[in-house]
């Protein structure tokens, strides 16, 4: 049986929750107009668009659709600052960099993993080659 404190604990936790996901959401439409305080009004002038002005809305789709990628890569609440490799372990012919494990050819961030040994691994990237030691060698 549901008492009186019950009941109206779980609307005060409903009203918390519906609050907090209102104030969510008007920090990421505010977010969203003050990095892109016209957006609105492109679209409205797209939707209007006849068929010549197809082409300028694909390319500025694509435009908006990279800039959300981006978005969500560096999320706009607490940016995630890429880790440097950091080689933890290395067995056989697999390396574990940054808690996932990779073969020669596979890429690390910008690097590609020409050469895997017991004590290193061998990055290149724009030509150049370098080392990455296990930790603590």
């Amino acid at each position: 049986m549901v008492t009186q404190k019950q009941t109206l604990l779980i609307k005060y936790m409903s009203s918390a929750f519906i609050l907090g996901a209102m104030l969510f959401g008007g920090m990421a439409i505010f977010q969203l107009n003050r990095s892109h305080p016209d957006l609105s009004m492109d679209i409205a002038k797209f939707i209007q668009a006849d068929d010549q002005d197809k082409a300028k809305l694909d390319d500025y789709l694509k435009v908006e659709k990279e800039k959300s990628k981006n978005l969500v890569r560096t999320n706009f609440f607490s940016p995630i600052l890429p880790r440097p490799p950091i080689l933890m372990s290395v067995m056989g012919e697999e390396a574990m960099i940054n808690d996932r494990w990779y073969k020669v050819g596979d890429k690390v961030e910008e690097e590609v993993i020409k050469s895997i040994h017991a004590e290193y691994v061998e990055l290149e990237k724009d030509s150049k080659t370098r080392q990455l030691k296990i930790s603590g060698y």
